[in-house]
């Protein structure tokens, strides 16, 4: 009995020994993955700050370049474009500006409807919404007729540019090609609406 209290005496020792190493190497898994998470965030401060300190480098070269820039300028120049831009109404974004130009475009090509006109569409879609069927909306052959005939002239006026820019540009021998055509028209645009 005596060597069986010993055996099952060393058989506890042995299961103890290897719970207390299991819990040993997981509490040094947490431990680790600890240690590691704050390096982590350490490193991410350091980068963020490193990017904060490049911002500021950044804007500040801004700063200095819009300074430089503004010597070549005199003061009255200066006030005058600043007045320009506040009293200009136009967007910084060049979508909204051709979604402006489209518009005014389609508008001078689609004439208003008149009453009657009105009146019959509004009535005919009451109609169809109230049986259920979605309305759908089947344009004259004469305005159909106006939108194609105002397409193909706008682009044949397109072409004619195009064209004459490019005899011009060979006359005086310069290379041409679409794309300096089409920049060069838009920053015509661009100036005429900040003029």
């Amino acid at each position: 009995m005596a060597g069986e209290s010993i055996n099952d005496k060393l058989n506890k020792l042995k299961q103890k020994k290897q719970s207390t190493v299991a819990k040993n190497r997981s509490q040094l898994a947490k431990h680790q993955d600890k240690l590691r998470l704050e390096s982590i965030k350490v490193q991410v401060d350091d980068l963020k700050e490193k990017q904060e300190r490049a911002k500021k480098k950044l804007t500040d070269l801004d700063e200095r370049k819009k300074r430089l820039k503004n010597w070549d300028y005199s003061i009255q120049q200066d006030e005058d474009w600043n007045d320009r831009l506040e009293k200009s109404d136009l967007p910084d974004d060049y979508a909204q500006i051709a979604e402006r130009a489209y518009t005014k475009d389609l508008s001078k090509t689609l004439s208003p409807l008149s009453q009657k006109e009105y009146h019959t569409q509004k009535q005919e879609y009451y109609r169809t919404r109230s049986q259920g069927i979605p309305y759908v909306h089947k344009p004259s052959a004469e305005k159909l007729e106006s939108v194609i005939n105002h397409v193909v002239a706008k682009d044949e006026r397109t072409v004619r540019k195009i064209n004459k820019n490019r005899i011009k540009n060979s006359l005086n021998g310069g290379e041409t090609n679409y794309i300096n055509d089409k920049n060069k028209q838009f920053n015509e645009k661009l100036n005429r609406h900040y003029k």
